[in-house]
């Protein structure tokens, strides 16, 4: 077979292929009601056909792969959190309206004083169906359907009734054996699914099992009305109405659980304008700011000063002490955090030294001021060789001319390190800076696994800690369950971490070409 007719076979078997999957996958969307990934699926579905069939769109081929990851993996994400963060979607509201409605309706309350149905229950052979057998007031019996579960009455005398041992108990039915202990045990989940009409005749009336010995007459509580799109009470009539995501009756009594709505900017309102809220945001959100910036500033000053030394081709040892500096970077972040965690709880290495010689201990992560204070000291133990590395490179790029000269002129060191050094070191790891800032926005990392974002802030209304930065804040509202999972909220509030470190990407390209003009000028 020529190799282009061997090409063009394998180009449509692959596309075929992906069009039957596309297909097969956009109707099951479709049939779940998810009309936004369908779409997106379809449009990729499109996309992907025109790049392999036309010649005009040949380049696309080759961004294709990167175009649906990046679809898959960003612009969906980005949408879906902006699309949440305009719902109530949390505690509460997890399950759409129509599995409410069954959970609502299917709840039951068993009737008092009505009689009891002993029962036995028997498997097929191959164990793929149940049929029970009930006998309840006067000795009346009846069987169920190993399909439909509809009860029939039957008589003690039918011939698919069997009882070998003459004991009264039928032992088989049409050929299923009767199940006992442990089988029976076993069963007990499949056999409490089962539910009956009641053969006494009540309204809303069903039998349901009660004990692992008899099933009971239950009434239906819940009933939904289409029409009015309510849930009607059938023992007192009362009507609830589908509001702001739950069926409400009139007097404000709710029915749980809710249901997602869209509430519109609701979220982003209670950010603004509840104090219980906005204050701890508030807190957060400086404290996010201040935690970044200093990390940067330290971080950077330190690295910068460790490698002005360590840039002097005369001092003794430098490749010891490059090796030595750099290993809290080689070591895992993750580990570096729990031992320190370890090493400033209150009976750990720390406070014993620091009893040992001035007779105080410190609450390093139980106290609001020395918790933060810790979070920026580790963040500067795991930052400092970072900003050594990238300061030594940049050091080693300038010219010995221009200190020459500086020198010349008479130049002090500390006018040629701000008048040459730090502007020259700036065009190189400016970008840097600006994307450390932007990383430990987000360092969400740090903040859990040394502090857990505590300690809490007394009255907030919101998991909020002294130490929380926006990502970890928003991960507490999401998924602290002892507060309730506010989903709707954590989105609003991604949403905002979305467009500060969109500003800051931004001001990095501006503050990148302001250096760069900088450095054509020294």
């Amino acid at each position: 077979m020529p190799i282009v007719s061997l090409r063009l076979l394998l180009r449509w078997l692959f596309l075929g292929t992906l069009n039957a999957l596309g297909l097969l996958s956009l109707a099951a969307l479709l049939s779940q009601g998810q009309l936004g990934i369908a779409a997106g699926l379809a449009l990729g579905l499109l996309v992907t056909n025109i790049a392999i069939l036309s010649r005009r769109a040949y380049p696309l081929r080759y961004l294709l792969p990167g175009l649906v990851f990046f679809a898959a993996f960003v612009v969906y994400p980005m949408v879906y959190t902006v699309a949440l963060s305009f719902t109530n979607y949390g505690g509460g509201h997890l399950l759409s309206k129509q599995q409410v409605i069954e959970q609502i309706t299917r709840r039951m309350e068993r009737v008092s004083g009505a009689p009891t149905f002993e029962f036995w229950a028997y498997r097929d052979p191959t164990g793929e169906a149940l049929r029970v057998l009930l006998r309840g007031p006067e000795g009346k019996l009846w069987l169920s359907s190993p399909h439909d579960h509809q009860l029939e009455p039957i008589e003690p005398t039918d011939p698919r009734l069997l009882d070998e041992d003459g004991d009264g108990i039928i032992d088989a039915v049409d050929g299923w054996p009767r199940l006992t202990g442990r089988a029976l045990v076993r069963e007990l989940s499949r056999l409490e699914r089962l539910i009956f009409l009641s053969p006494l005749g009540g309204d809303n009336e069903v039998l349901k099992l009660a004990s692992p010995r008899m099933f009971a007459v239950f009434q239906l509580r819940y009933r939904y009305d289409p029409e009015r799109d309510a849930i009607i009470d059938l023992q007192n009539g009362t009507i609830y109405y589908a509001q702001k995501g739950f069926f409400v009756s009139a007097e404000g009594e709710r029915l749980l659980p809710g249901f997602p709505v869209w509430v519109g900017w609701e979220n982003y309102r209670k950010l603004l304008q509840n104090p219980q809220i906005m204050r701890p945001f508030l807190r957060v959100f400086l404290w996010t700011f201040a935690f970044a910036a200093l990390t940067v500033l330290t971080t950077f000053a330190l690295g910068l000063l460790l490698a002005i030394v360590l840039n002097d081709r005369h001092l003794v040892l430098r490749p010891l002490y490059r090796t030595l500096l750099i290993l809290p970077w080689a070591i895992p972040a993750f580990i570096s955090v729990m031992v320190w965690r370890g090493l400033l709880n209150p009976i750990g290495p720390v406070n014993r030294t620091l009893e040992a010689f001035l007779g105080i201990s410190v609450e390093w992560l139980t106290d609001a001021f020395w918790a933060k204070a810790s979070v920026l000291l580790v963040n500067l133990w795991l930052g400092f060789p970072y900003m050594m590395t990238i300061s030594l490179g940049a050091l080693q790029s300038i010219p010995d001319e221009l200190y020459e000269a500086a020198l010349v002129d008479g130049a002090t060191p500390w006018q040629r390190f701000w008048n040459i050094t730090l502007p020259l070191l700036l065009v190189a790891v400016g970008p840097l800076l600006v994307g450390s800032f932007a990383f430990n926005f987000n360092n969400f990392n740090l903040i859990f696994l040394l502090t857990g974002g505590g300690p809490p802030i007394p009255g907030a209304q919101t998991p909020a800690g002294a130490t929380d930065i926006l990502i970890s804040y928003t991960y507490k509202l999401a998924f602290s369950g002892g507060w309730g999972q506010q989903f709707g909220l954590a989105a609003a509030i991604s949403t905002v971490i979305f467009l500060i470190v969109g500003t800051i990407s931004a001001i990095n390209f501006k503050f990148t070409g302001a250096l760069e003009e900088v450095s054509e000028n020294v």
